[in-house]
């Protein structure tokens, strides 16, 4: 398996990266560990449509968590 490309530069894995819900969820698992999962990320499709980082708080959900 190969990482997101995004991994490195993700504002929301650098800033959440050990937070208790997002290790909970599996979020990292879910769309940052594997680049085939990683096209169901909502960031990753909003970074591709608008050429921007989304907020760091946006998870690949697309729901943004509290600071």
């Amino acid at each position: 398996m190969k990482d997101c490309e995004n991994l490195a530069n993700c504002g929301f894995f650098n800033k959440f990266q050990s937070n208790n819900e997002v290790i909970k969820n599996g979020w990292i698992n879910l769309y940052c560990a594997d680049i085939d999962k990683s096209a169901k990320c909502e960031r990753k499709k909003l970074k591709q449509a608008t050429g921007k980082a989304p907020d760091d708080r946006m998870a690949p959900t697309g729901r943004i968590l509290p600071q």
